[in-house]
């Protein structure tokens, strides 16, 4: 399998200036908490307790933003 390596970006503004619900797992989900970000599709992480979804909602977010910004950066380079 071949993985791209993505550049982390900056982000025009911080994790906690964006929108992000967090709520409870059920079991049949696995249990803990998700945190998904309204206006990220397809943004989202979870973990056991709230503040392992925050840590590891702050990785998906800036992951979204690295990858939006590369594809929007490749798309400019096309005629």
């Amino acid at each position: 399998m071949n993985v791209k390596k993505i550049k982390v970006a900056e982000t025009p503004h911080k994790f906690e200036e964006y929108m992000h619900e967090i709520a409870p797992l059920s079991v049949e989900d696995g249990g803990g908490f998700i945190i998904t970000f309204p206006d990220l599709p397809g943004c989202m992480s979870d973990g056991d307790t709230i503040e392992e979804a925050i840590i590891n909602g702050r990785d998906a977010f800036s992951s979204w933003i690295s990858a939006v910004r590369m594809i929007m950066s490749s798309k400019s380079d096309t005629p």
